[in-house]
């Protein structure tokens, strides 16, 4: 159990331990279900794209294991605890079990549901689902979309009302929590002597706080939200504000991208901002065509960097007996500010007659390494198979078209950037759940 779990344990034991004496035994009722699923994936590129996708293939990115206990405490008290076993999350190459979810819930009527404990963040339509395979038909929830949350999971409060408009259903979510996370970059180069290349990785706080209203009928679902970020990290320097020029003469010059470089001094922010607006929706059509979209926007106001941006798929899909092809189209374009710098900070090639260049540049590349940026357009044909109500069978080829940055992939030293290509990935999944 990891440092960053206890005190969500510890919250859901003082609860348990304070509601269970005031209960008669025949009250207690605990019920398990799980889920999973073994999934490949293969790319036609030598690096390795999405952490682990390379052309030997891969089960890391896909694959993941989980188990969920509900315990109904009364008629109003209830407990979750749900754990997952899937890629870590700090080392590549290594699988980690996690706690995923770990609340007390009261519900004092049919309109409110309040919770305190660890959750998933209610951004995407899937975000509570994002590892049950068979809550949907796409082998893969589009990567370009998901992978941008900056925090899948926090430790907080969550309350939730509804109201019955008709045949509709309208929930309104508010939270607000802390989270730790970590978050992973891929170094090409390095800085020799000092910073080895491969994977950085960085352990952040987060805050976060949201507003989400869900509307259902029986055939749609529309889901909008507003998110407040605040990321802090734990291991590096205080994020820099803008990085200042130094001038060489001669045309010559470099960014100061740390303190330790001779320069004016960075100016520096205690936490990186982000506010999130999301919106998507969800239309079973007439039973066989099923159309799922969301689109999402981060927007920074204290620094040029981080995970400013945006993204959106559309989905379409429809239902053929136990048979469901689809198509999915996606697309993730960083903030304009991380795409320029990422260039401007690559674009540094000091001559080795100026006094430590190799250092100065490697720092340089480092900078744009650690600079989110991506600019990726997608598609994806696919198909499930229904073997049972509880176990899909996927299958689905995606091409990615890859921008003027570097995105998700992982370069080794003396690897071109791979601006303006393209890349393709095969996934096979086996989606079940109990």
């Amino acid at each position: 159990m990891t440092r960053r779990l206890r005190p969500a344990w510890r919250r859901l034991a003082l609860a348990v331990a304070l509601a269970v004496p005031a209960l008669p035994a025949p009250a207690l009722d605990l019920q398990w279900s799980g889920f999973g699923t073994l999934g490949y994936a293969q790319s036609n590129r030598p690096y390795a794209w999405q952490r682990s996708v390379t052309d030997d293939g891969s089960f890391e990115r896909d694959t993941v294991m989980g188990l969920q206990a509900d315990l109904r405490l009364s008629t109003e008290w209830s407990a979750t605890v749900q754990a997952r076993l899937a890629q870590d999350g700090k080392k590549d190459h290594a699988w980690s079990p996690t706690i995923a979810w770990a609340f007390v819930a009261w519900r004092p009527d049919n309109d409110w549901l309040l919770r305190a404990g660890r959750f998933r963040v209610p951004m995407f339509l899937f975000s509570e689902t994002q590892d049950i395979g068979t809550a949907h038909d796409m082998a893969l929830l589009p990567n370009d979309s998901y992978s941008l949350n900056p925090t899948s999971d926090f430790n907080g409060l969550y309350g939730t009302h509804t109201w019955q408009i008709g045949a509709r259903e309208l929930s309104a979510d508010l939270y607000a929590g802390r989270a730790g996370a970590t978050y992973r970059y891929w170094l090409q180069d390095g800085v020799p002597g000092l910073v080895a290349p491969g994977p950085l990785y960085n352990d952040v706080q987060v805050r976060a706080k949201g507003l989400v209203l869900t509307l259902r009928d029986p055939t749609l679902t529309m889901r909008v939200g507003v998110h407040q970020v605040r990321v802090r990290s734990e291991d590096y320097d205080v994020p820099a504000v803008n990085y200042p020029y130094v001038d060489l003469g001669n045309g010559l010059g470099y960014w100061q991208v740390t303190n330790l470089l001779p320069g004016p001094g960075l100016e520096t922010t205690d936490s990186v901002r982000v506010k999130v607006y999301v919106a998507g929706a969800d239309w079973n059509v007439d039973g066989r065509w099923r159309v799922i979209g969301e689109a999402v926007v981060f927007e920074q106001d204290n620094t040029a960097f981080g995970v400013g941006g945006k993204a959106g798929y559309l989905n379409v899909s429809r239902r053929i007996g136990k048979f469901t092809p689809y198509v999915t189209i996606s697309r993730t374009l960083s903030a304009a500010s991380q795409r320029e710098w990422a260039q401007r900070l690559r674009s540094v090639d000091l001559p080795a007659a100026v006094p430590g260049a190799a250092m100065i540049n490697a720092t340089q590349r480092m900078a744009a390494d650690t600079t989110v940026n991506w600019d990726h357009r997608s598609l994806a044909l696919g198909a499930s198979y229904a073997l049972a109500p509880n176990v899909k069978l996927k299958g689905e080829w995606m091409r990615t078209r890859i921008g003027a940055g570097t995105g998700s992939a992982s370069l080794l030293p003396g690897m071109a950037y791979p601006s303006h290509s393209r890349i393709d990935v095969l996934s096979l999944n086996l989606n079940f759940d109990f």
